[in-house]
């Protein structure tokens, strides 16, 4: 996972839950401040094996990690990335949509034994933009660039809609006539 972190460029605070039979805050959102600092805590991760309680780490999330005093601040978009490498042995969808509901958009990453059906129960919609799934650890890089996009257009979309900004949408009243061959004339019917 470390080289995939070498392509993110990172804007943001980050916290970091790591879960088998427990769920355990590893960093807060705002222990790192920087990428560099995110890699090194990256390469001393400890790799603990056991049951896959996903559920169970849902719920510790949303109870420990998006806190005033776990770093998270009020009117920025909420974001979580779940990474598993297995079938949970727990209920996975209540405590998603408990997540979900408290607004707080989900990302779910499937590796190698991963059930794909559980992910999609996990994940926010669309699926196509929220689900993802690798056959080992050492594809993540393959999906990095689509997941940093996915990411943060959801990023930006949601500060928009905390800041009440509004989103304009494209006309779709307009009316074009062909002037010559590479050149054409728009109007909206109201300009008429």
């Amino acid at each position: 996972m470390e080289p995939a972190l070498g392509k993110i460029e990172l804007k943001f605070c980050e916290g970091l839950v790591l879960y088998s039979k427990d769920s355990w805050i590893e960093w807060n959102l705002n222990t790192h401040n920087t990428k560099g600092a995110v890699i090194d805590a990256v390469r001393n991760l400890p790799y603990k094996g056991g049951h896959t309680l996903t559920g169970l780490a849902l719920k510790y999330i949303l109870e420990n990690s998006f806190k005033a005093e776990s770093g998270s601040r009020p009117d920025v978009p909420k974001i979580g990335i779940l990474i598993t490498d297995g079938k949970s042995v727990d209920d996975v969808l209540s405590p998603a949509q408990t997540l979900r509901d408290a607004g707080i958009e989900l990302f779910a990453i499937g590796v190698k034994n991963a059930d794909e059906n559980e992910l999609r129960a996990i994940a926010s919609p669309p699926e196509d933009t929220h689900v993802y799934y690798v056959a080992e650890f050492s594809f993540m890089l393959d999906i990095v660039e689509g997941l940093s996009r996915s990411v943060c257009e959801r990023v930006s979309e949601l500060s928009r809609e905390i800041s009440g900004e509004e989103v304009s949408a494209a006309p779709s009243d307009l009316l074009t006539s062909e002037l010559t061959v590479r050149r054409f004339c728009v109007t909206r019917p109201a300009d008429l």
